[in-house]
């Protein structure tokens, strides 16, 4: 059965196409729709009606007439003709409801949501905020040009929040219990912050965190999942991911004491995958991991796809010592983290012998993904850095540019990074640093928004600093905490 596009289905393809999906004809749908439009036909008002024929009795005709036309319970001709055309309304009807539901869901998807709240994963693509952003290394994160985030001194507070570009800065009320304790903070939208208290002195994670969903206003305590030994131990690792505020993953294992140069090796009952669909309040176990060594940067695009990197053997690589013995690797999941396979990584344009370090992937949607690969050279002069860019949600991977000449890189588009100081653009194939210091002293706090825009925290007095022209300029706007 053929019909014209609807307006709505010319102006969505990408969600007809979601639609087609989740609504899968079969074989037998589609032969009981194909006998209902052929009887609907058969039965057309105007149509000829087939005559009567005449009944016969050993032989002879017998209570008939051949010229009379057939009258074969018509009510029943009628009721069929009706429920056909009730059924066929119905699942029109149906149809159409589901598609305005869904056009929706895609317009209210960057709402916040409830805490507490739950849902199911739709096919539909979600807001990512990922794995958030640790204050730990630049003190502070900005979410976008108007809101952000940032703590005046490492690891017990104060924390800030600003809502006009850091021009004023407003101090916000911590749960009573890590008041004067061992914290970090990771910020994933101007919303959404964790509060991980540690241990003293060693500073691991404890079992439990602190979460907002209204920008510091109030923080509702949650559990982190554990495995037994996790949890015997009171403390542990948690590698984390959300689609928003709701949706998200985490992996958990004990903490791991690493020799020089060695991967952690992953326990026997360690390195756990969970999932959750109400922001923490209660995990179920996907998977344990299959690897032998600990796996990181653990990220998901969507419900059923996401990466994570780890390392691996080198059986040409015996010697302990010797850092090719454990390349990188990147895995990926297709049925959300119940099992994993490796996605290999195309060679960059140098003398190269192993990845020796993978960071990342990001994505900023579902199909666009960035990944940092530290790649070690035959000539021994050091690891060198490239960006490598999917468009396809990860089944290929290309590299960008040539080898970058700084480290503590974040990548903000194909063609623009930036370090702990400057902007990098990506010009004939060359990383090229086309940006300014803001003044003062400290200049390890900066961060770019897109390439004009650039917000900077400098000097012991924590002055905040801003340019519009990708880093040329900087113009002094507030101070944090004021």
């Amino acid at each position: 059965m053929n019909f014209n596009p609807l307006p709505e289905e010319q102006q969505h393809p990408d969600l007809v196409r979601d639609l087609q999906a989740v609504y899968l004809m079969t074989s037998e749908d589609r032969a009981s729709l194909d006998r209902i439009q052929t009887r609907l036909f058969q039965l057309a008002p105007g149509q000829p009606q087939e005559q009567e024929p005449a009944h016969r009795f050993n032989g002879n005709i017998a209570l008939g007439n051949p010229g009379r036309p057939r009258r074969n319970k018509p009510w029943f001709q009628h009721l069929g003709l009706i429920a056909a055309a009730f059924f066929v309304v119905v699942l029109t009807g149906v149809l159409l409801s589901t598609f305005v539901l869904m056009r929706e869901k895609i317009n209210n998807r960057s709402l916040p949501v409830t805490s507490g709240q739950s849902t199911s994963i739709s096919p539909v693509q979600r807001t990512l905020i990922g794995k958030g952003q640790s204050l730990e290394s630049k003190g502070f994160c900005m979410i976008d040009s108007q809101n952000g985030w940032a703590i005046s001194s490492q690891n017990s507070g104060p924390l800030f929040r600003t809502t006009d570009g850091g021009k004023s800065w407003q101090r916000l009320n911590l749960p009573q219990k890590i008041v004067g304790e061992s914290f970090s903070v990771s910020v994933f939208d101007k919303d959404m912050a964790f509060l991980l208290p540690k241990t003293n002195p060693a500073g691991f994670l404890m079992l439990y965190f602190y979460r907002t969903i209204d920008g510091g206003t109030t923080w509702q305590r949650i559990n982190w999942p554990t495995t037994p030994k996790v949890a015997q131990e009171g403390f542990g690792e948690f590698d984390w991911t959300f689609l928003d505020h709701n949706h998200g993953w985490v992996s958990v294992m004990t903490q791991q004491y690493n020799g020089a140069g060695i991967p952690g090796a992953s326990q026997t009952d360690d390195e756990t995958l969970y999932h959750t669909d109400n922001g923490g309040l209660a995990w179920q176990k996907v998977a344990r991991f299959p690897f032998k060594y600990r796996a990181d940067n653990l990220t998901f695009s969507d419900a059923q796809t996401g990466w994570l990197t780890t390392h691996i053997d080198d059986p040409n690589h015996a010697a302990l010592s010797d850092p090719y013995s454990f390349p990188a690797a990147l895995y990926m999941t297709h049925d959300g983290g119940y099992t994993w396979k490796q996605s290999l990584l195309p060679a960059p344009p140098t003398k190269y012998i192993k990845f020796t370090g993978l960071q990342g992937p990001w994505f900023r949607s579902a199909n666009t993904g960035y990944l940092l690969a530290a790649v070690s050279n035959i000539s021994g002069n050091g690891d060198k850095i490239y960006l490598y860019i999917t468009r396809d949600n990860g089944k290929s991977w290309q590299v960008s540019g040539a080898a970058f000449t700084t480290y503590g890189l974040n990548v903000l588009d194909a063609t623009h990074s930036y370090d702990n100081t400057f902007l990098y653009v990506l010009i004939n194939g060359q990383w090229v640093k086309t940006s300014n210091a803001p003044p003062g002293g400290d200049t390890t706090r900066v961060q770019f928004l897109s390439p004009q825009i650039g917000i900077a925290i400098v000097n012991a007095h924590e002055e905040v600093y801003r340019s519009n022209d990708g880093g040329k300029t900087w113009q002094g706007v507030g101070h944090l905490g004021i």
